[in-house]
């Protein structure tokens, strides 16, 4: 019974799709309305296919398009990592020259160093036996000085007047001469300077230091410089020295005035 209302079932369909719409149309009330509904369940899955399409369509253009975003990002990305790679790449170069050049500097000054503490050395221990040099220039005239007494009444135009003696200007007359000759050679570096400061007890800073060759115990004449001549001061001798400077103390059985700042000091006289 069933195979035979399956073939029936079969056989009816067959005859409706291929019967004309007219003889559609004479069917039985019950195979036109299941036609209907199929027609109808047809016509609905049409449209949801075709609205499946559409949003596959909407899909694959969103996809497409974020593809297209993910490979300018990827692009923009490499780019900057190149840009970044190939600044490192010129920093690390740059650091590589900057630690030669430190390096070959460090070596320089160390062999400057190393020549000047040789020199220093053989300045020290030949005394700068060398020629001697030209006598300083004088220094630049004080706005400040005291100026050079008028001439007495009477005296020839031209002619300066004298300078007080130095025996009677500063010293008093009955100061015994000194044990020994002011411009006898001293022993030491053959340096040329100037008096920078004067401090009580007879002690005063001078412009000659370590760097000069002298030491403690050094010795040095002092002498000013006037317009016309140089006047002798005294005698002094290192007790502290410093690179470009030295603090010396003066010699009283050599000292004929009082040191003052700009005097010259020298080791040796012409």
């Amino acid at each position: 019974m069933r195979r035979a209302g399956s073939f029936l079932a079969a056989v009816l369909c067959a005859t409706l799709f291929t019967l004309p719409w007219p003889a559609a149309a004479q069917a039985p009330a019950g195979s036109q309305a299941e036609i209907e509904r199929l027609r109808a369940e047809n016509a609905k899955l049409r449209a949801q296919c075709e609205e499946m399409t559409e949003l596959c369509k909407r899909y694959r253009a969103e996809v497409a398009a974020s593809q297209e975003a993910l490979a300018k990002m990827k692009a923009a990305m490499d780019a900057q990592l190149d840009k970044q790679v190939a600044e490192r790449d010129q920093i690390a170069a740059e650091q590589q020259k900057a630690q030669a050049e430190l390096a070959a500097a460090r070596e320089q000054i160390a062999a400057l160093q190393k020549e000047l503490a040789v020199l220093r050395q053989e300045m020290a221990q030949a005394g700068r036996a060398a020629p001697a040099e030209p006598a300083p220039a004088p220094p630049a005239e004080d706005p400040f000085a005291t100026p050079p007494p008028e001439p007495p009444v009477g005296a020839p135009p031209g002619i300066p007047p004298e300078e007080p003696s130095p025996a009677t200007a500063e010293e008093p007359a009955e100061e015994p001469p000194p044990a020994q000759a002011p411009h006898e050679p001293i022993q030491g570096p053959a340096a040329d300077g100037q008096v920078t400061a004067v401090a009580t007890g007879g002690q005063v800073e001078i412009s000659l230091g370590s760097d000069d060759g002298l030491i403690k115990g050094h010795q040095l004449h002092v002498y000013r410089l006037t317009a016309d001549q140089g006047i002798y001061v005294g005698r002094i001798e290192v007790v502290k020295t410093s690179p470009d400077a030295a603090v010396c103390k003066s010699i009283p059985e050599f000292e004929r005035r009082t040191p003052q700042k700009g005097d010259r000091v020298t080791t040796r006289f012409q």
